[in-house]
């Protein structure tokens, strides 16, 4: 169940923006008070195609479509920064968080699609000095929050407002790309996973601050360990964020624990207790996991002893570079049945 609060306008107050004063989140203030947490690392080329998005004279609403953890909304953080920076009419607009779940949550005798009516209208009346952000903007088109959709479509028709959404490649196909008006009136900016190495690089910035914040020493050689152990353990997510999670998590189980140093059994234990990975596996070398793979798999299955050093073989050429790194390791096992 939700939960739902109450919040009573003040009569004393005058604000000509006083729906966007009272349901949304300034992004801007927020990176303004702290802008060393609000950096978009290695993103230079989509924050250079964000900021050419805004700068347009038509279609000037970007879409930010990737895979969850990809830094969608770090990136609009940094936008803020980037904006503040600016000389120009640009330093004096701010981004503001529009939260439809917020929305729908707050009871205070308006409905959820008049709150959200007067926001568009405020925005767009003071587009001078506003931005606004739609984060999981699919929901626009999804269940109870659909009003929303039908107030949206024609007022981003109006090349005055912009409005920023960020949404997941599967919900951005599942929800928006079969709605023409909603796909005719937003700039496609895709957002892609970020590279093992790139993401070394990210851990390598975060780090001097972690190192502060957990009062740890924090060994270079586990920048690039962290990255790779979450990119085999944890597929089911992406780069950057579920190697930063890791660390986090690794970095503070260490601190609760009274050690001064990060190690590899901090990271081993976490992905123990979180992905149910034997923490023997994680802190053995993959060097010393080749070597024990064909007596591991002689040891589970008897009598193919040609056929698992043929595999490990393939394996073995694979992790040495002598394959195509951009190919996984293909076999077909053919045999009579039960053999």
């Amino acid at each position: 169940n939700k939960m739902k609060v109450s919040i009573p306008m003040s009569e004393e107050t005058y604000s000509e923006t006083p729906y966007i004063d009272r349901y949304t989140v300034n992004i801007s203030q927020i990176v303004q008070a702290n802008p060393s947490q609000h950096v978009a690392y290695n993103r230079d080329a989509e924050m250079e195609r964000l900021w050419t998005s805004l700068n347009k004279v038509t279609l000037n609403s970007p879409l930010l479509i990737g895979p969850f953890g990809v830094g969608k909304t770090q990136l609009v953080e940094a936008l803020a920064l980037k904006m503040l920076e600016q000389d120009n009419a640009w330093h004096d607009r701010q981004i503001i968080q529009i939260s439809l779940a917020n929305l729908m949550s707050i009871t205070d005798g308006e409905t959820y699609d008049y709150k959200f009516q007067q926001i568009i209208t405020e925005l767009t009346t003071h587009a001078d000095q506003y931005v606004g952000f739609i984060d999981e903007i699919h929901q626009i088109n999804a269940g109870d929050y659909q009003a929303a959709g039908q107030i949206i479509k024609p007022a981003l028709s109006r090349d005055k407002l912009q409005i920023i959404g960020a949404t997941t490649t599967e919900e951005f196909h599942q929800y928006i790309e079969g709605d023409g008006a909603l796909m005719s009136r937003f700039d496609l900016i895709a957002i892609p996973e970020l590279s093992v190495l790139q993401t070394v690089n990210i851990i390598h910035q975060i780090k001097p601050k972690f190192s502060q914040d957990y009062d740890l020493v924090l060994p270079d050689e586990l920048d690039q360990r962290v990255v790779e152990l979450s990119v085999r353990y944890i597929p089911d997510q992406f780069l950057p964020r579920k190697a930063i999670s890791l660390y986090d998590s690794a970095t503070a189980y260490a601190k609760i624990h009274g050690d001064h140093e990060l190690t590899m059994r901090h990271l081993a234990h976490i992905l123990a207790f979180d992905f149910n990975i034997p923490e023997r596996i994680t802190i053995s070398s993959a060097d010393e996991r080749l070597e024990r793979l064909a007596d591991n798999m002689k040891a589970q299955v008897i009598g193919q002893d040609e056929a698992i050093d043929d595999m490990v073989d393939l394996i073995i050429e694979k992790a040495a570079g002598l394959r195509n790194d951009k190919t996984p390791v293909s076999m077909i096992l053919a045999g009579t049945p039960g053999v």
